[in-house]
């Protein structure tokens, strides 16, 4: 479970969030919309850990956002497939943010193959990722994040640059996550992305969430 309470962050003397209560259950999906500039990427990086707040609490699970907790039960997917290295192909860059987790690549090879099916992206595994597009990069950072089944999972903007069969199983592959047990953080203006019952949709503006609902309130 997190929980947020009085969260305010400051950047250049310009306040850009300011949460003043926040709960998100376990195995729960949570979409953040709003304009540019809403608070939402910042949002999903400070509850991460990825930066932190100027003010406030954040306990995840009884422990800190700063602890290291945090760092060790979550993974960031950033947008438009950032993040990787770009002189290392797809598959290398997989194998190494494997290791890095402490994860045995061979008990994980079965599995990459059929995401890198449902994901048409086996023309793209051996290539750099300098070569790769902005769709394809995305796919890339979508096949490692399913593989992490992180307890928490942040997205930032993940269908950016995705054809519709990605996008559709990227919703699959969601729901399975959230079945086994992930809570899942994103930030999107995909309104077909949120257009699910089970989702819930905080809506943002100047850093403060404005609204709750579910997403077949969107459906219309």
């Amino acid at each position: 479970m997190i929980k947020l309470k009085n969260v305010i962050k400051i950047y250049k003397n310009i306040p850009v969030l300011n949460v003043k209560e926040l709960t998100i259950e376990d195995k729960t999906i949570n979409c953040f919309i709003g304009s540019n500039g809403a608070g939402k990427s910042t949002l999903i990086f400070i509850i991460c850990g990825f930066v932190y707040q100027t003010k406030g609490e954040i306990l995840i699970d009884g422990f800190s956002n700063k602890s290291s907790y945090m760092r060790k039960n979550s993974h960031i997917v950033l947008e438009s497939g950032k993040g990787f290295y770009e002189y290392l192909t797809a598959k290398e860059n997989i194998q190494y943010m494997l290791g890095i987790n402490k994860i045995k690549y061979k008990t994980k090879e079965e599995e990459l193959q059929r995401y890198i099916d449902d994901f048409e992206f086996r023309e793209h595994i051996d290539k750099k990722v300098s070569e790769l597009s902005q769709g394809n990069r995305q796919k890339l950072s979508l096949i490692l994040a399913i593989l992490l089944r992180p307890k928490y999972l942040a997205m930032d903007e993940p269908t950016n640059g995705l054809d519709e069969n990605a996008k559709r199983v990227l919703f699959k592959k969601l729901c399975e996550l959230r079945e086994n047990g992930s809570t899942i953080l994103i930030t999107t203006h995909d309104s077909d992305l949120i257009k699910h019952d089970f989702f819930q949709i905080y809506e943002m503006n100047k850093g403060e969430i404005i609204s709750l609902k579910k997403g077949n309130e969107y459906a219309t």
